[in-house]
Protein backbone atom coordinates (compact mmCIF):
# COMPACT_ATOMS: atom_id res chain seq x y z
CA UNK A 1 0.00 0.00 0.00
CA UNK A 2 0.94 3.70 -0.56
CA UNK A 3 -0.16 6.09 2.25
CA UNK A 4 0.09 9.73 1.95
CA UNK A 5 -1.13 10.82 6.03
CA UNK A 6 -1.92 14.83 6.81
CA UNK A 7 -1.87 15.48 10.11
CA UNK A 8 -0.94 18.09 12.46
CA UNK A 9 -0.62 18.54 15.79
CA UNK A 10 -4.56 18.83 16.71
CA UNK A 11 -5.17 15.95 14.90
CA UNK A 12 -2.43 13.79 16.65
CA UNK A 13 0.66 11.34 14.94
CA UNK A 14 -0.66 7.99 15.05
CA UNK A 15 -2.01 5.49 12.35
CA UNK A 16 -5.91 6.42 13.56
CA UNK A 17 -5.39 9.96 13.04
CA UNK A 18 -5.55 12.83 10.09
CA UNK A 19 -6.41 12.33 6.86
CA UNK A 20 -5.24 9.28 4.79
CA UNK A 21 -4.82 9.28 0.81
CA UNK A 22 -4.36 5.76 0.27
CA UNK A 23 -3.48 3.23 -2.88
CA UNK A 24 -3.92 -0.30 -1.27
CA UNK A 25 -2.32 -3.59 -2.48
CA UNK A 26 -5.41 -4.45 -4.37
CA UNK A 27 -5.03 -0.61 -6.12
CA UNK A 28 -8.63 0.52 -4.63
CA UNK A 29 -7.80 4.03 -3.57
CA UNK A 30 -8.64 5.47 -0.07
CA UNK A 31 -9.30 9.16 1.10
CA UNK A 32 -10.25 8.41 5.03
CA UNK A 33 -10.76 11.14 7.61
CA UNK A 34 -10.03 9.66 10.79
CA UNK A 35 -11.74 12.86 13.08
CA UNK A 36 -14.88 13.53 13.26
CA UNK A 37 -14.65 16.71 11.29
CA UNK A 38 -16.12 16.70 7.69
CA UNK A 39 -14.49 16.72 4.28
CA UNK A 40 -15.08 19.89 1.85
CA UNK A 41 -14.63 19.55 -2.20
CA UNK A 42 -13.99 22.90 -3.57
CA UNK A 43 -13.40 24.63 -6.89
CA UNK A 44 -12.91 28.37 -7.49
CA UNK A 45 -12.09 29.13 -4.22
CA UNK A 46 -15.67 27.60 -3.19
CA UNK A 47 -17.49 24.71 -1.92
CA UNK A 48 -18.65 22.90 -4.10
CA UNK A 49 -19.56 19.39 -1.91
CA UNK A 50 -19.57 18.59 1.63
CA UNK A 51 -19.43 15.36 3.58
CA UNK A 52 -20.48 15.81 6.70
CA UNK A 53 -19.30 13.95 9.80
CA UNK A 54 -22.15 12.37 10.35
CA UNK A 55 -22.54 10.90 6.92
CA UNK A 56 -24.51 13.33 5.25
CA UNK A 57 -23.93 14.70 1.24
CA UNK A 58 -24.43 17.85 0.56
CA UNK A 59 -24.02 20.44 -2.06
CA UNK A 60 -24.07 23.67 -0.28
CA UNK A 61 -25.89 26.31 -2.35
CA UNK A 62 -28.84 26.85 -4.39
CA UNK A 63 -27.28 26.32 -7.90
CA UNK A 64 -25.29 22.91 -7.79
CA UNK A 65 -27.20 19.82 -9.32
CA UNK A 66 -26.62 16.46 -8.52
CA UNK A 67 -26.31 15.33 -11.95
CA UNK A 68 -26.39 11.50 -13.04
CA UNK A 69 -25.79 9.85 -16.59
CA UNK A 70 -23.49 10.34 -19.05
CA UNK A 71 -25.63 13.04 -20.40
CA UNK A 72 -26.81 14.30 -16.76
CA UNK A 73 -29.87 12.91 -17.65
CA UNK A 74 -31.23 13.02 -14.09
CA UNK A 75 -30.58 15.83 -12.40
CA UNK A 76 -31.47 15.95 -8.32
CA UNK A 77 -31.60 19.98 -6.52
CA UNK A 78 -33.40 22.91 -5.18
CA UNK A 79 -33.69 26.00 -6.81
CA UNK A 80 -33.75 28.24 -4.12
CA UNK A 81 -37.87 28.02 -3.65
CA UNK A 82 -38.83 24.60 -5.13
CA UNK A 83 -36.67 20.39 -4.49
CA UNK A 84 -36.60 19.00 -8.21
CA UNK A 85 -36.27 15.88 -9.52
CA UNK A 86 -35.89 16.05 -12.94
CA UNK A 87 -36.09 13.86 -15.95
CA UNK A 88 -33.71 15.71 -19.16
CA UNK A 89 -33.10 12.65 -21.53
CA UNK A 90 -35.00 10.08 -23.43
CA UNK A 91 -37.55 8.02 -21.82
CA UNK A 92 -39.60 8.12 -18.96
CA UNK A 93 -39.03 9.12 -15.07
CA UNK A 94 -39.66 6.19 -13.29
CA UNK A 95 -40.15 6.18 -9.83
CA UNK A 96 -40.68 1.97 -8.49
CA UNK A 97 -40.79 0.40 -5.55
CA UNK A 98 -39.32 -3.22 -6.26
CA UNK A 99 -40.45 -4.84 -2.88
CA UNK A 100 -43.07 -7.23 -2.91
CA UNK A 101 -46.64 -6.61 -1.25
CA UNK A 102 -45.18 -2.11 -0.65
CA UNK A 103 -46.54 1.05 -1.98
CA UNK A 104 -44.82 3.97 -3.69
CA UNK A 105 -46.06 6.80 -1.52
CA UNK A 106 -46.20 10.54 -2.22
CA UNK A 107 -46.52 12.66 0.53
CA UNK A 108 -46.87 16.46 0.53
CA UNK A 109 -46.43 18.75 3.69
CA UNK A 110 -49.19 19.40 6.21
CA UNK A 111 -52.14 20.98 4.44
CA UNK A 112 -50.11 20.57 1.49
CA UNK A 113 -52.01 19.19 -1.88
CA UNK A 114 -50.65 17.13 -4.03
CA UNK A 115 -51.04 17.92 -7.99
CA UNK A 116 -49.71 16.18 -11.06
CA UNK A 117 -49.18 18.21 -13.91
CA UNK A 118 -49.39 16.77 -17.70
CA UNK A 119 -46.27 18.54 -20.06
CA UNK A 120 -47.71 21.84 -21.01
CA UNK A 121 -48.46 23.02 -17.39
CA UNK A 122 -52.56 22.06 -17.25
CA UNK A 123 -53.40 20.80 -13.65
CA UNK A 124 -54.75 16.82 -14.26
CA UNK A 125 -54.92 16.13 -10.88
CA UNK A 126 -55.21 17.61 -7.61
CA UNK A 127 -55.81 16.05 -3.68
CA UNK A 128 -56.77 18.57 -1.44
CA UNK A 129 -55.83 17.96 1.81
CA UNK A 130 -58.20 20.33 3.53
CA UNK A 131 -60.86 18.83 2.14
CA UNK A 132 -59.76 15.15 1.55
CA UNK A 133 -61.12 16.08 -1.93
CA UNK A 134 -59.73 14.91 -5.18
CA UNK A 135 -60.35 16.42 -8.70
CA UNK A 136 -59.29 14.27 -11.78
CA UNK A 137 -59.18 17.27 -15.01
CA UNK A 138 -59.12 17.11 -18.68
CA UNK A 139 -58.02 19.84 -20.60
CA UNK A 140 -58.38 22.37 -17.30
CA UNK A 141 -61.95 21.27 -16.25
CA UNK A 142 -62.67 18.80 -13.51
CA UNK A 143 -64.21 15.90 -15.26
CA UNK A 144 -64.53 14.14 -11.89
CA UNK A 145 -64.31 15.04 -7.96
CA UNK A 146 -64.88 13.23 -4.73
CA UNK A 147 -67.09 14.78 -2.03
CA UNK A 148 -67.98 14.03 1.55
CA UNK A 149 -71.16 12.44 0.31
CA UNK A 150 -69.72 10.61 -2.48
CA UNK A 151 -68.26 11.75 -6.08
CA UNK A 152 -68.87 13.99 -9.21
CA UNK A 153 -68.96 13.48 -12.59
CA UNK A 154 -69.10 16.36 -15.03
CA UNK A 155 -69.69 14.88 -18.80
CA UNK A 156 -70.40 11.28 -19.92
CA UNK A 157 -69.58 8.03 -18.37
CA UNK A 158 -69.73 5.17 -20.53
CA UNK A 159 -69.46 1.99 -18.91
CA UNK A 160 -68.26 -0.93 -20.70
CA UNK A 161 -69.71 -3.63 -18.02
CA UNK A 162 -72.65 -3.79 -15.65
CA UNK A 163 -73.29 -0.31 -13.44
CA UNK A 164 -74.80 -1.85 -10.30
CA UNK A 165 -75.25 -0.96 -6.83
CA UNK A 166 -73.22 -2.25 -3.51
CA UNK A 167 -76.66 -3.49 -1.66
CA UNK A 168 -80.04 -4.45 -3.21
CA UNK A 169 -83.09 -2.43 -3.39
CA UNK A 170 -81.24 0.69 -1.11
CA UNK A 171 -80.10 3.26 -3.84
CA UNK A 172 -82.47 5.23 -5.80
CA UNK A 173 -81.60 6.17 -9.50
CA UNK A 174 -82.63 10.19 -9.71
CA UNK A 175 -84.35 11.96 -7.02
CA UNK A 176 -87.87 13.80 -7.16
CA UNK A 177 -86.23 16.89 -8.10
CA UNK A 178 -83.79 15.51 -10.25
CA UNK A 179 -85.13 13.25 -12.72
CA UNK A 180 -83.53 11.55 -15.51
CA UNK A 181 -85.42 12.67 -19.33
CA UNK A 182 -84.60 9.30 -21.30
CA UNK A 183 -84.24 6.09 -20.78
CA UNK A 184 -82.84 3.99 -23.65
CA UNK A 185 -83.27 0.43 -23.40
CA UNK A 186 -83.52 -2.61 -25.55
CA UNK A 187 -85.47 -4.37 -22.15
CA UNK A 188 -86.36 -2.70 -19.11
CA UNK A 189 -87.77 -4.65 -16.18
CA UNK A 190 -89.31 -2.49 -13.66
CA UNK A 191 -90.86 -3.62 -10.01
Amino acid sequence: AVNLRIQNTGTGTGTNNGLLIQLDSSEDAYLWHYENKSLYFGTNNATRLLLTNDGHLRIPNDSGKLQLGTSQDLQIYHDGSDSIIKGTGTGSLILESAVTNEHLQVKAGVNGDFRAYVHNGTLALICNAATQNAELRCGGATRFETTSTGATLTGSLTANGHVVPNSNNSWDLGTTSARWRNVYTNDLHLS
